[in-house]
């Protein structure tokens, strides 16, 4: 648990009040696991970085909000958008569908 003494910067969870139109309202958070850690006392911290691989078709509400979140942010225009959405569902129906997710994984001992 991170305590009120605990500084918060730009991209510390407790700094955020209004979600990111991608849905990512930190997105470098698991940058800072080890120092929050730290700073609340903990010992013994580790972290560990895993990255998920998903290629079932399930996963690709995750990709077309990602898109949307892109859209309605104005990184793509809508011709883009709507090209690489075209794209994203015909893999997810030919079995070619491919995304990457980096997993953070922090463990530490409370003093």
């Amino acid at each position: 648990m991170v305590t009120s003494s605990t500084p918060t910067t730009p991209d510390s969870p407790a700094s955020s009040s209004t979600p990111a139109p991608d849905g990512i309202d930190a997105p470098r958070a698991a940058r800072q696991y080890r120092e929050l850690l730290a700073a609340a006392g903990f010992q013994d911290v580790r972290v560990e970085a895993h990255l998920g691989v998903f290629t079932d078709a399930a996963m690709l509400p995750v990709l077309l909000g990602l898109a949307a979140g892109a859209l309605s942010a104005g990184a793509v225009g809508a011709g883009d958008h709507d090209a690489w959405v075209a794209d994203q569902r015909r893999r997810a129906e030919t079995g070619r569908l491919f995304l990457a997710i980096p997993l953070i994984l922090a463990a530490a001992r409370k003093a």
